[in-house]
């Protein structure tokens, strides 16, 4: 492929994906925060990034019913600003 393409090259991973991204320039990844995985978020984005390469979040989701039974009625969403109902997706 790269006789052919001269660009950078990745692969958008899902969390289940095992990859080698020793062939890949980007580490690209979808990430999905939930209250199960709270507290091993923070070190899997760090493994990530020790990689020694770009990282790419290319989809990102957070749990945010858990957000509203924990009381926290409001939040701001990037590219979105302020929300009054961090659940709302319209």
């Amino acid at each position: 492929m790269r006789e052919r393409f001269h660009g950078k090259v990745t692969y958008a991973a899902i969390p289940i994906d095992r990859v080698d991204w020793a062939p890949f320039d980007i580490v690209s990844v979808d990430l999905y925060r939930s209250a199960e995985i709270a507290g091993r978020f923070a070190e899997g984005v760090r493994t990530l990034v020790a990689q020694g390469k770009p990282v790419a979040i290319t989809e990102f989701w957070w749990d945010c019913l858990a957000a509203v039974r924990n009381g926290q009625a409001a939040g701001v969403l990037p590219g979105r600003g302020f929300m009054s109902d961090p659940c709302h997706r319209g």
